[in-house]
């Protein structure tokens, strides 16, 4: 039985995880948590959020989320991360999802994958007991059913029997292909012809869903985590600002994902300025940050900690109040 090129035993010491590359060759590359990860005795606001629909619920229990969607008809739970895991072209992006669906009910639909907008999502779905693996994009879904998995390039074909015992679904996503994967062994590759694959810059998640009503259906859930292969290696970015008059200022800084590294103030401004950042393409994003460029204390680097402040969507910043003879730096990448 084929395992896949890119498995990832994961090394905790060293945050590493060696494999073969496509030359055939072994490697280690470092991993790094873009979104979400395991469970402690509570559902993390910060990682994770839940989404329960008439008889649906979740609860935590040691480590363990549990999603049942209940007897009524659309019951459903779903469980995704809070951030979003980004992509970086050239990389390798990883989900993990480890599950274990308790019961196969007839009209019971369980989803391991990626949401990345309403028309744009990949993953797999047991629809009863039946294993399929689906990608819609732009609105286009398509399924492709176990029948018809063609494991990895050469033809090599992962057997897998649904059971109710927990197992590790991945899906390994880069520009060129797509390899679905289930307890390191090749289930299906998607390679693109005449349009690329897409974005992965996405909410893993995990949801059960009674379609028809009557028994209901649980999914235990270990973890549920985006990684990317080989680490972001992306430049920095800048944008300097030196206001001359007390004009407050908008802008865009970056549309998409990225990391807020600092702000370098070297001047400071009026007594009631400040900068905020936004996650979003104005000031109806999520507000991710706010700096009082009006005190001494301002004047300096600031580091946003270690890997910085994410953002999914954008990055917009606002100057407000009276910024005259404030002179600043931002940087991301």
């Amino acid at each position: 039985m084929p395992t896949l090129n890119y498995t990832v035993p994961y090394n905790e010491l060293f945050r590493s995880a060696l494999h073969i590359n496509a030359y055939g060759s072994e490697q280690v590359t470092q991993l790094g948590l873009m979104c979400g990860g395991g469970f402690e005795e509570e559902i993390d606001p910060p990682r994770f959020t839940t989404t329960l629909t008439a008889t649906g619920t979740a609860t935590v229990l040691a480590g363990q989320v549990t999603l049942t969607c209940g007897t009524s008809i659309n019951g459903a739970a779903q469980l995704s991360t809070t951030k979003l895991g980004r992509y970086v072209f050239g990389q390798t992006n990883v989900l993990y999802g480890m599950a274990r669906v308790t019961s196969f009910n007839p009209g019971a639909t369980t989803t391991i994958g990626v949401l990345i907008d309403a028309n744009n999502s990949i993953g797999f779905r047991y629809i009863g007991g039946a294993l399929e693996l689906f990608y819609n994009r732009a609105g286009v879904t398509r399924t492709v059913p176990s029948t018809d998995f063609n494991g990895n390039r050469d033809n090599l074909v992962g057997t897998f029997t649904p059971d109710t015992n927990f197992h590790q679904y991945t899906i390994h996503y880069a520009q060129h292909q797509v390899v679905f994967a289930i307890d390191g062994r090749v289930m299906h590759t998607l390679i693109p012809t005449t349009e690329v694959i897409g974005r992965f810059t996405g909410q893993p998640y995990i949801s059960v869903r009674n379609t028809v009503g009557g028994v209901s259906t649980t999914v235990e859930v270990g973890g549920l985590a985006i990684y990317t292969q080989g680490g972001v290696t992306t430049y920095p970015t800048f944008y300097a600002t030196n206001k001359t008059n007390n004009t407050p200022e908008t802008r865009l800084l970056k549309a998409g994902a990225g990391v807020l590294q600092s702000i370098n103030v070297t001047k400071t401004g009026a007594n009631t300025s400040q900068v905020a950042f936004y996650d979003g393409f104005d000031t109806t994003g999520t507000l991710i940050g706010v700096f009082d460029l009006a005190k001494d204390a301002s004047v300096g680097q600031h580091i946003f900690g270690l890997i910085g402040l994410t953002f999914d969507v954008g990055l917009f910043y606002s100057l407000t109040g009276n910024p005259t003879g404030a002179s600043f730096t931002t940087v991301w990448h």
